[in-house]
């Protein structure tokens, strides 16, 4: 559900989880922990 206005501080911490979540999956996909 895209909300046009939504707060600045959440897109970024969402944005920011996002960023996290790939850089999480692409270092276990290549160390395999």
């Amino acid at each position: 559900m895209p909300r046009q206005h939504q707060d600045s501080l959440l897109d970024a911490a969402r944005q920011g989880d996002v960023w996290v979540h790939h850089i999480l999956q692409f270092f276990y996909s290549h160390v395999k922990i």
